[in-house]
């Protein structure tokens, strides 16, 4: 059985995809067509519009705005993510990915490229836990981390993302004392277990660190106007500004109406997509696909509605849908010779936004996209399923990478984990399952000894002894409870160390425990040296490398490879 995996057909490293990308652009896009001119031409604005929202229309990034209306052609490498709260490190790293790619080009081409990331700022609020969630490692949390949270009101869970409110005043400095409070307890942790001392360099860069991500903040606060604002402009602030990055960013909810022509092409060929995709599903799945337009519509009051093809015939396409906000049925008749032609979406073009199946196929031929940065995850399935799709329609579809390593240093959270753990070994080698059997095997000896004890005493009951022997033994069994409770919690604490070492975690804990541009620094590092996308990294730190650290992720099963999300 084919899988996705199969379809997409990712390279390994980054040979491999310099090479696979400039066969790609030599073999599609070496002569630039009206159409994807037209269209780069129009997104130049959107592009404009929304690195002067976020303060970040640097010299670089107008540098390469000004390519898009070249009649030459330059290969567009491209990304695209959610606009998550304070993201985790696999979406900023997508950047970096895109700069390398780019510098290894233009050795070969002399040329330069085109590094474009979209920003998924419309989809449903409530549909995506990365879009008000973010973590940070910590066994002395009821989950394993720190979860910073935006809480934004319920009114907005169906309505687009674009729609929320940017957080208060009061969330953000909520949000930054969470954070220092998390530095200080951890801190004092790490400094309890058996003496380890942090010393004040050590410190001093880490508040260092701490005051910086602030500032990040502070600034994706002051120019954001909604939450997807916020967030998005946090990332192009660290990527454009703090690493001086030439990608230009600019928002789905917005560019995306310049492709009337690719929706229409989709729509007028909706019959074939259907069947692709269904012939698909049921080969590779075993389920069928809804028989849903390749777009959503944007609803007057923010929801987005899921578009049902009920009617098609030789002269027109009938689509519609209840908007799952204010329940109103919308519903829409395409004339089937203006799609042919790539027209006859114009009245709702700017109130629509593209499936994740059929976002591949619009951008990438609308743009002319000749390498794409995705992911592991859903967005792997999407794509493959695209992939298939666009070869069948006689559409191009550009070399596909992923790079989601993961990332392993000594961090604040992963410290007090692992000395946490050797500690519990004693000396002997460090090993979490004999370390919970230790702990689980004391809790059941102490039970044991206080049965014992307290059988014990009440055999020695007599007439004139029985309350001096009751307070005997509530006396031992408040001590005993206490020890077991000191037990139970530190195997809690224990039984999350998976989760924080095995965390995806926020961007912010790099930024704090190993700085914002020696992150850059180390993965590009990575990245020129030794060039393979599918192997973990091992980072430096504020506290070095730890090998000791490193050698427990390598060998111990029970460690959390990633999140269960596939993210």
């Amino acid at each position: 059985m084919v899988s996705y995996e199969d379809v997409l057909k990712m390279p390994k490293n980054i040979e491999e995809t310099t090479l696979a990308t400039l066969n790609f652009f030599n073999d599609n896009y070496r002569d630039i067509s009206p159409e994807i001119l037209e269209n780069r031409k129009k997104i130049k604005k959107y592009i404009e519009k929304f690195h002067s929202e976020a303060g970040t229309l640097t010299s670089k990034v107008m540098d390469k705005v000004d390519l898009l209306d070249k009649e030459k052609n330059y290969p567009v490498l491209m990304a695209a993510h959610q606009p998550n709260f304070i993201p985790y490190g696999g979406v900023v790293r997508k950047a970096t990915l895109l700069h390398i790619l780019d510098k290894e080009l233009k050795e070969l081409t002399s040329n330069p490229n085109i590094e474009f990331f979209g920003i998924a700022d419309q989809d449903i609020s409530q549909s995506w836990r990365w879009q008000r969630e973010s973590q940070l490692p910590s066994i002395r949390k009821k989950n394993g981390y720190l979860s910073l949270f935006y809480d934004f009101p319920k009114e907005y869970d169906k309505k687009l993302f674009c729609s929320v409110p940017k957080p208060s005043k009061d969330d953000v400095n909520g949000w930054k004392e969470d954070i220092e409070n998390w530095i200080n307890e951890e801190i004092n942790r790490i400094e309890k277990i058996n003496n380890n001392k942090i010393s004040y360099e050590q410190k001093r860069q880490l508040y260092e660190n701490f005051d910086r991500f602030t500032d990040l903040l502070d600034s994706a606060y002051n120019h954001s106007a909604n939450f997807a604002d916020f967030n998005a402009f946090l990332l192009s602030e660290i990527v454009n500004k703090k690493w001086g990055y030439d990608t230009l960013f600019t928002r789905f909810s917005e560019c995306q109406q310049i492709f009337e022509h690719e929706f229409a092409f989709l729509l007028y060929n909706y019959k074939d997509f259907y069947n692709i995709l269904n012939k698909t599903k049921l080969e590779i799945e075993g389920k069928t696909a809804e028989k849903v337009a390749p777009f959503w519509y944007h609803c007057d009051c923010n929801g987005k509605v899921s578009l049902f093809v009920y009617d098609e015939n030789e002269k027109q396409i009938s689509v519609g849908g209840k908007c799952p906000e204010c329940m109103e049925y919308v519903e829409f008749e395409f004339d089937r010779d203006e799609l042919k032609n790539g027209f006859g979406m114009r009245d709702i073009i700017s109130r629509i936004s593209a499936r994740a199946r059929a976002m591949p196929l619009i951008i990438f031929n609308g743009l002319g996209v000749s390498c794409y940065v995705g992911g592991l995850g859903g967005s792997k399935k999407y794509s493959a399923e695209s992939k298939i799709i666009a070869n069948n329609l006689k559409r191009k579809f550009p070399v596909y990478i992923a790079w989601l390593p993961h990332d392993y240093y000594a961090g604040l959270g992963q410290l007090d984990a692992f000395l946490t753990l050797k500690s519990a070994c004693n000396g002997s080698r460090i090993n979490l399952k004999n370390s919970l059997d230790k702990i689980q095997s004391e809790i059941a000896t102490l039970d044991s000894e206080l049965e014992k004890k307290k059988d014990k005493l009440r055999k020695q009951i007599k007439k004139g002894n029985r309350e001096e022997i009751i307070r005997e033994i509530k006396k031992i069994d408040s001590e005993y409870k206490k020890k077991e409770s000191s037990l139970k919690a530190y195997l809690a604490s224990l039984k999350k160390v998976p989760t924080a070492l095995g965390l995806r975690p926020s961007i912010a804990d790099y930024i704090i425990n190993i700085g914002l541009e020696e992150t850059n620094k180390q993965w590009i590092k990575y990245l020129e040296e030794n060039g393979k996308l599918t192997e973990d990294l091992y980072l430096d730190s504020v506290f070095g490398k730890n090998e000791e650290l490193f050698e427990l992720v390598r060998e111990d099963g029970l460690l959390v490879r990633g999140d269960k999300d596939g993210r």
